[in-house]
C-alpha cells in the first residue's frame, strides 16, 4: 500500500536532527524516571529550542491541560475549557 503524503511527510519530519534530539530527551528521561530520579537532565541545546514554548504555552501539555478544565469547572466557566491533544488540538506523534 502506497503511504500518504502526510504519512510521507511525517516520516521525513521523524528523521531530522530536530526529532532524532526530541526522541533521546524522552527515551533519557523516561529511563531516569522508571529508575527512580527526582530529577531528571535535559540536555541544554534541545532546552534552548523549546524553553520559550515550554515557558508561554504549558497548555500543550495534557497534565497542565486537564488541570486548566478542572479549574474552569470550580470556578463555573466550562466554556473556556480546552479539547484535543494540547491547545491546537493537533494529532500526537
Amino acid at each position: 500500500m502506497e503511504s500518504t503524503p502526510y504519512e510521507t511527510l511525517m516520516a521525513a519530519f521523524l528523521e531530522t536532527p530536530e526529532m532524532a534530539d526530541w526522541e533521546e530527551f524522552v527515551a533519557a528521561a523516561r529511563r531516569q524516571l522508571e529508575s527512580g530520579a527526582d530529577t531528571v537532565t535535559v540536555p541544554a541545546a534541545f532546552l534552548r529550542c523549546v524553553i520559550d514554548d515550554i515557558a508561554t504555552s504549558p497548555l500543550m501539555f495534557a497534565a497542565v491541560q486537564d488541570d486548566w478544565n478542572r479549574h474552569c469547572d470550580a470556578h463555573g466557566h466550562p466554556e473556556f475549557k480546552k479539547e484535543g491533544d494540547g491547545e491546537d488540538g493537533g494529532e500526537p506523534f
